[in-house]
């Protein structure tokens, strides 16, 4: 965490790469990473904010409401029709858990998985597949062409 006054950065990646990115998941089967990434960079939330969310928050919803951890404020999320269907997707290939679970959750203990947690597979997918970005909660977030 960065310190009172600090100045921090958040990288990004194109929209090739981040393409590209989801494509490689998809073919590891990694569908959790490649739904995190997706809902990440669409809803453009931190990821306390991902980490906490349902299946009910986003299956078969055209939008949501999502209240921000460190604002509280509220903020209403559009869901694209083709949005949904890989978030539909994606929930099949995961097995369709039940709806009411969180979406992210640490199997052994049945909470949502740390940021720590996230951290770490970010920086293991960044040199698994060569990615050329700093990782930061943002980073799925943010994307220029």
């Amino acid at each position: 965490m960065a310190k009172k006054n600090q100045l921090t950065t958040s990288d990004y990646m194109s929209e090739a790469e981040f393409k590209n990115l989801l494509d490689l998941l998809r073919a590891d089967k990694e569908y959790i990473w490649e739904l995190y990434a997706r809902v990440s960079f669409y809803t453009a939330c931190r990821s306390s904010d991902v980490l906490k969310m349902r299946w009910s928050t986003i299956l078969d919803k055209e939008q949501t409401v999502v209240v921000e951890t460190k604002t509280k404020k509220a903020r209403k999320i559009k869901f694209t029709e083709c949005m949904r269907e890989k978030i539909h997707e994606l929930y099949d290939l995961l097995g369709k858990p039940p709806v009411n679970s969180l979406i992210f959750a640490n199997k052994r203990t049945g909470e949502h998985i740390t940021i720590q947690y996230v951290n770490q597979k970010l920086k293991s997918v960044k040199e698994k597949y060569n990615l050329s970005i700093d990782h930061s909660p943002y980073t799925l977030s943010n994307f220029h062409k």
